[in-house]
Parts: C-alpha cells; structure tokens; sequence
C-alpha cells in the first residue's frame, strides 16, 4: 500500500488520482473530517505526529503537506518552519522506524537561481525562507539517507495542471478584454501535473533512496506567458500588463532568474521528460478557452472606436482575429494622422507585432516625409484606396531609377504594387490625404528595415520633403 500524506493538495489529489486509475493500492490522508473514509485517514501534521496511528503500515509514502507560497513562509517564519521543518522531520522519522520508504517533495527554492540546470550534488544556496525550510529539512533527510535509511528527494519547479487558477483566471480576462497583470521578473519553467505524479509513482514504486529533480527545460517569464495565451486567444497583446513582482509586495527570493534544475537521473531511470514550456501550457489554454468559451471573441467584428487601442503615436490594433472595417474608422484614421506627429495613423489588423501576416489600413497627410529605405528580407504590397501619390525607387547609391504615379482604379494610373526585398524606394503624397493598405510579412523586427544613409532622417521632416521634392523635379517618370 502506497500513503500520499496531504491528499488535499493539488499535487497530492492528482497523485492520489493517477495511482487508482493504474490500479495501485492508495491510500490519501485529509483534514476533513468529513472525507474520512477507509482509505482517506485523518491526518493533521500540527497534531501529535508520534500519537498518529493507521490500520495498515505503508510500503512507501510520499510527504506533501507543506507551507508553499513564498509570502506566507516570510510572514510566519516561525509557524511555516514548524509545518515545513520540525513536524515533517519527526513523521518521516516514524515511517522510517517502521519499514516505510519515504519520498520527501522539495523545490528548486533550494538554490538561488543564478544558474540554469542546477546538479542534484551542487551545493544548496536557498535566499526565500521557504527555499531555507525546505533545506533544512533535506540536511535532515541526507544525515538518515547516510545511515541507510530509505528516503529520497524529489525536487520540483512549479507544477501546471490543467485547471491551474492563475492561468484560468488570465484566459478568462483575456477573452474578457480586460488587463491581466504579470510579473516581467518572475522566471518559470513548469512541469506537466501528470508527469510529476507518474515520477511521484515511479519513486514509491522502485523505493530507490536519492536525490531527484524534475523541472521544464528552459525558463519563461510570467509576462512572456502572458503574451503568450493572449497571441492564442487571439486577445489584444496590450491587454497584458508587465508589472515588477516586487512592486506587490513579493518575498526575498521570488524572482530567481532561473528554476530549472538537471533531470537527466529520472530521464535515464525512467524516461521522463518535461516538454517546453508552450506544450506544458497547452492543455491549460485548451481547458481555459472551453471553460470560458461564452467569452470567445466572435470570428467577425465590425470594428467601433472603442474597439481600437493606441499602443504608439497614430499606431492601433483591436482584440478582433476578424476585423471588418467601414468608413468610420478611416474617418477616424484621417483625424488621427492630422494630430500625429509624424503625420500619419495606421489600423493594424494582425493581433500583435509577433503575427506572422502584417495587414495594415493607413492614412498619411501630405506632409508625411516617407524616408527612403528598403526592407532587407521581405516584401511588401501595396494597395492605394483614395488619394494620389509617387513611388520613387532608388538604386543602392541613391540614384533614382524611376518614379510611378499612383491613383485609385478609377485613375487610370496603376492602383498596386508588389515591393521586392531590398529596393530602395519612398512615397510622395500629392493629394492632402493618401488611404492605402499595406500587407507585409512578420513579425515586425526594426533591423529587417534599413533607412537610406544618403537621405535625410526620417525624424528631419522640412529637409526630408525638400529632398523628396527636388528629386521629382528631375525624376524620369513612367
């Protein structure tokens, strides 16, 4: 018989779950007295551990009653450490005294997080409390794993089940429009809940003493995460908030810049390995968007101005994956540019600046200095929709190749073109306003775009359109 100490844990709720469905014999402690049953005996480790007594002796346990949250550790010291340290030690020293192979759950808080894939022998160099508790009780278990005694360590960074709160919770603000908070200085690399309980069962079931680590492969941070789900969802990236965890008031300790500890023992013992850090969050956004899923954004949304959210100077995107635009948002888009201090304004219709497709709706004043430059590794479209304008292509040393009049279909002039990588070129605005669309690759990266060396600045506005302007004068137009 298998015994989970602390079966109301999440983690040990989750255990307890998997070793019935594979059919082992289980038993799971609480400190609900009304959930006592046969096989949930009643356990409370601020009681009496050497007065605890149960029908049947186990063949091995796993300990998972413990004070986790950081902040609750530097807030009570004394009381966490009494949970964490004292009371744990003297139950594994009854379980061992009778026969029982005892796993004891640690964390990565063991070590202060200067490193990545920390070895299991490295020296301990804890800096939150309960990273400090947590090694104190390990000193403890190595000192009787010296002596024989059959006990092991099994190290864990943050494990994910698919119903993890804080995750819900983001999802459901996301699909919701409304601002997620999240920490930008908050590392984690998290473990799949069925992975730790199968390494949980693998250890009681092969009572082999040791220290164990399973962590995910590489760190994240928390607004990394965030970004994430909401490129997913299809949300506003801006929607996500990056905020310092220390600004609400987290512990010493909480921000380590790495979590993930060396594996390879339980990866070669028993072929566990904790996949990257988006494949672990994926059953969590799956669980989340059909939890929430009367919050789904609709697939088509005729966008409104308050649908729109500024995140620079004329530039707006919308939560929509599928936006349908009318006249109001280029009026709106025409009134933007006139106050713009670079004289134009864009709706982006891709989600983020990470879409792979970058499809924009543009408006620029005649007094837009277009610099010319040319885009390294892809190429762009363009789609004039009202206005008039002059496309002007360079060679690499600035000469003008040529310049095209451009108009609507209705112009006669060409209305589109095609802009192969690495072409020089730069627009004049004749009319006072320009409508166009401009489609390009992503993500957007400001090294893929080169600013000419020979023009002026794109920020030296008077100088720009006195150069653009002599250049037409002698310009060889087709």
């Amino acid at each position: 018989m298998y015994l989970l100490i602390g079966g109301d844990a999440e983690l040990g709720a989750a255990t307890h779950r998997y070793l019935k469905q594979i059919g082992d014999d289980v038993q799971a402690t609480t400190r609900r007295r009304n959930a006592v049953s046969a096989k949930r005996p009643y356990f409370d480790i601020l009681d009496s551990v050497e007065d605890w007594t149960i029908d049947r002796i186990p063949e091995s346990a796993c300990v998972f009653v413990s004070v986790a949250r950081l902040r609750d550790c530097a807030a009570d010291p004394d009381g966490s450490a009494k949970v964490n340290v004292a009371q744990t030690v003297r139950l594994i020293d009854k379980l061992i005294a009778q026969g029982t192979y005892v796993l004891f759950l640690s964390s990565n808080q063991v070590f202060n997080g200067h490193a990545a894939d920390v070895p299991a022998d490295m020296p301990q160099s804890p800096v939150s409390e309960y990273g400090r508790q947590k090694a104190y009780t390990e000193a403890a278990i190595r000192e009787r794993m010296a002596k024989g005694a059959p006990i092991a360590i099994l190290r864990l960074s943050k494990v994910l089940s698919p119903e993890s709160p804080l995750i819900e919770a983001w999802i459901q603000s996301l699909l919701s429009g409304k601002p997620v908070r999240v920490f930008d200085d908050m590392t984690v690399a998290p473990v799949p809940v069925e992975l730790a309980t199968r390494a949980i069962g693998s250890l009681l079931r092969n009572k082999v003493p040791g220290v164990y680590q399973l962590t995910g492969p590489r760190d994240v941070t928390y607004s990394e995460v965030g970004r994430y789900l909401a490129a997913e969802l299809g949300a506003n990236p801006e929607l996500v908030e990056p905020i310092s965890a220390y600004s609400l008031g987290m512990p010493e300790g909480s921000t380590p810049r790495n979590t993930t500890l060396d594996c390879s023992v339980l990866r070669e013992q028993y072929g566990i390995v904790v996949p990257d850090v988006w494949k672990t969050l994926a059953p969590s956004l799956e669980a989340g968007k059909a939890k929430f899923a009367h919050h789904q954004l609709p697939g088509a949304k005729l966008i409104a101005l308050d649908d729109l959210s500024e995140v620079a100077d004329g530039i707006y995107y919308s939560r929509y994956p599928l936006p349908l635009v009318d006249a109001e948002v280029i009026a709106f888009l025409k009134r933007a540019a006139a106050k713009s201090s670079l004289r134009r304004a864009r709706f982006c219709a891709h989600l983020s600046p990470d879409a792979e497709q970058h499809d924009m709706l543009i408006v620029s004043h005649r007094d837009t200095y277009v610099t010319p430059h040319r885009h390294l590794n892809k190429s762009e479209t363009f789609v004039l929709l009202e206005g008039s304008a002059e496309v002007i292509l360079f060679d690499d040393n600035g000469a003008v190749e040529k310049t095209i009049k451009m108009g609507t279909p209705a112009s006669g002039h060409p209305f589109f073109y095609r802009m192969p990588p690495r072409q020089f070129h730069s627009l004049s605005i004749d009319s006072e306003l320009l409508v166009f669309l401009e489609n390009t690759k992503g993500p957007f990266k400001l090294e893929d775009r080169e600013h000419a060396a020979w023009a002026p600045d794109y920020k030296d506005t008077e100088n720009g359109k006195a150069y653009i302007a002599s250049i037409l004068q002698k310009a060889k137009r087709i």
